[in-house]
């Protein structure tokens, strides 16, 4: 496998339910990660015919459990590593290529899975009070890369975070998991550890944005732009509001929290 920039793709896995973020979302690939081939998971193609002439739409049926709708539609990728996306990761400036190069070397060299493009709260599993915050050494694989303690059974280890990864590796997590459903839970979790699944992220120097995540550097992106249904304005404020009065979109017709 070549490790470079023209064996990765962006693969984003959304529904029609979200379909008004999809002029912002697509839009903003556009313009500030067009370098990249850009594959859309969705349950239907979208009314403007000009969003699927920069992105390849794999369609899944909604009766089938979310690891097959996945599993099923990476088949049609044939690049070797995926940015794993969704639909509110908005980007809001350029993806810094030359750090998702180093990011693929250190993935092609080592039998690391895959390395989060935003650094997360990596030991808590705040819907668990059993799992305790850890404080773990900190383990740098290379410049700005930390070991993400994904195999520990109090690590946060699988996130629907920008994250890039080995094609094959997510397919088989998905395979051993089997999720019927969307959703973060500790089954996640112990499929990573049952595969052995070693993971990383990336952190130079940001702040910490929420409760539970820094903003993200390598991947520069609104996360996540949505949630709970609605824009969450009251998190990203102004930096939200500028991009969606950009594409013209009224945050009051989906709602904001």
């Amino acid at each position: 496998m070549k490790s470079n920039i023209s064996n990765l793709a962006i693969v984003t896995y959304t529904n029609s339910v979200c379909e008004d973020v999809w002029p912002v979302y697509f839009g903003q690939i556009d313009k500030f990660g067009n370098k990249l081939k850009s594959y859309v998971f969705s349950n239907k193609l979208p009314e403007s015919v000009s969003v699927t002439d920069s992105h390849k739409f794999v369609l899944y049926d909604n009766s089938d459990p979310y690891y097959k709708q996945y599993n099923g539609c990476l088949e049609s990728v044939e690049e070797d590593y995926i940015v794993y996306c969704q639909e509110d990761f908005i980007l809001t400036d350029t993806i810094q290529y030359e750090e998702i190069e180093k990011c693929l070397d250190v993935l092609s060299s080592t039998d690391y899975s895959f390395i989060r493009l935003v650094r997360t709260d990596i030991g808590a599993w705040k819907h668990y009070k059993e799992c305790r915050k850890r404080n773990w050494e900190k383990i740098e694989l290379s410049e700005n890369i930390f070991c993400a303690h994904s195999t520990d059974f109090d690590a946060f280890s699988f996130q629907m975070q920008a994250t890039i990864w080995k094609k094959k590796d997510i397919e088989n997590l998905y395979n051993n998991v089997k999720s019927e459903k969307w959703l973060e839970n500790r089954e996640w979790d112990k499929g990573v550890r049952d595969t052995g699944t070693k993971g990383a992220y990336y952190y130079k120097d940001s702040l910490q944005e929420g409760p539970y995540h820094w903003t993200p550097e390598v991947w520069p992106h609104i996360c996540t732009a949505v949630g709970r249904g609605l824009w969450s304005i009251s998190l990203h404020q102004d930096r939200l509001l500028s991009v969606l009065n950009e594409y013209g979109i009224d945050p009051r017709k989906r709602g904001v929290r």
